[in-house]
């Protein structure tokens, strides 16, 4: 299964994007912002970088339950895919949701997590790798 998170802008609060399946869009994403003080990639501050990632089914102390948990992000840990409407929310996870109704603001999270988990479960049970690919606004392509 291959979820790719296409960035469409950041703020000095968040950053949004649309996380697709496969390619077919399956919701709305929300992470913190790109720069934290002028400075890109500062844990717990900013979004994650760019790149491909392992993504496992994983026991969450946060949720009390089975997450997804990317892994392999340097310099990050515990970079969850989970339910939350604003940047306060996270602390570096990809927050999910059915709407972007307002800058900085996603809405219906645990809707669009109801449909998202179902499908990497279903992609998990059958021994399939998952990975995540999170790429740069408005490019379409990871940096080189």
């Amino acid at each position: 299964m291959k979820l790719t998170l296409q960035r469409d802008e950041s703020t000095q609060v968040s950053t949004t994007g649309v996380l697709l399946v496969n390619g077919s869009q399956v919701c709305h994403t929300l992470e913190l912002p790109a720069t934290y003080g002028g400075q890109k990639d500062v844990p717990d501050k900013t979004c994650i970088p760019t790149g491909t990632y392992p993504v496992v089914l994983a026991p969450s102390k946060k949720f009390g339950r089975v997450m997804p948990l990317l892994q392999r992000v340097p310099g990050r840990y515990s970079i969850e895919i989970h339910w939350g409407n604003t940047a306060e929310d996270t602390l570096g996870c990809i927050l999910v949701g059915t709407y972007h109704p307002y800058p900085d603001e996603i809405t219906g999270s645990k809707l669009a997590f109801g449909v998202l988990f179902p499908q990497i479960l279903a992609a998990h049970d059958a021994g399939e790798e998952i990975t995540i690919e999170v790429l740069e606004p408005n490019t379409g392509e990871a940096p080189q």
